[in-house]
């Protein structure tokens, strides 16, 4: 996978949290799996992929679940480095 794919997996999951459905408790469980999926990609990415040095070797797990809203509070910094435009 190329950076733009790994911005793009991050933006539909960060979409995916902004727009649960549902409120209290039933809310943040549709918004844990969500984070759980995120988490799950980024280790695929990071460690389980056969080909992740060659797909690209500077991914970085922290950057892509910041850009991915899971790191809610460094989401815009790091969605900006991510996309290169710091």
């Amino acid at each position: 996978m190329t950076k733009k794919d790994y911005i793009a997996v991050a933006k539909i999951i960060s979409q995916q949290l902004e727009n649960v459905v549902g409120v209290g408790a039933a809310r943040e469980v549709q918004r844990s799996a969500i984070r759980a999926v995120a988490r799950s990609f980024a280790t695929y990415a990071e460690e389980d992929n056969p080909r992740s040095e060659e797909d690209n070797p500077r991914f970085d797990r922290n950057k892509f679940l910041a850009a991915a809203g899971v790191y809610a509070r460094t989401k815009t910094v790091a969605r900006t480095r991510l996309e290169g435009q710091a």
